[in-house]
């Protein structure tokens, strides 16, 4: 049974962080039961480019900078920043390949690691948190395909069938 104040947790969680739209307060306390909480001192890396990790993490407090280095290049070059709601590292329990970039906490954070392993334990809740990633990671292409756009860059190519 799950307690009056941290039913309204659950709720504020599947509002405000998009990974967990569409679960049911008991579908998130489920998957949320094997997760990880972990505190994060400014300044510590949580992830770094070119590790493997098959979890990601919700931000539940604090602000963290995402920076990638190119292959080849010495340079980090900070490419966002994530705040609370966040998730990242999502890409992970979709493929195997290594971390696309750096998160390092830019303040003292709190965040929850959900490990891969979590989500498949129940495939109902699974297909919906698989969906919600699929939709940010989309809207992400989309905002990299803008951007590009701006900057007068190539932001597709109809060839490689990354039309949207």
């Amino acid at each position: 049974m799950i307690n009056a104040e941290f039913q309204s947790l659950l709720v504020k969680l599947i509002e405000h962080v998009p990974v967990f739209a569409g679960l049911t307060p008991q579908e998130l306390h489920e998957l949320l039961s094997g997760a990880e909480r972990r505190r994060v001192a400014a300044g510590q890396a949580i992830m770094r480019q070119g590790d493997s990790g098959r979890f990601m993490c919700i931000l539940i407090d604090g602000q963290a900078s995402v920076s990638k280095q190119g292959n080849g290049h010495f340079t980090r070059h900070e490419v966002g920043m994530l705040s609370r709601g966040d998730c990242f590292g999502e890409m992970a329990l979709v493929d195997p390949a290594a971390r696309s970039a750096t998160i390092e906490a830019a303040t003292d954070c709190l965040l929850i690691r959900i490990q891969e392993s979590d989500c498949w334990r129940n495939p109902a809740i699974a297909s919906k948190v698989y969906r919600n990633i699929a939709v940010i990671l989309a809207q992400r292409l989309r905002d990299t395909q803008e951007l590009l756009i701006q900057r007068g860059l190539p932001a597709q190519s109809e060839s490689a069938g990354l039309a949207s």
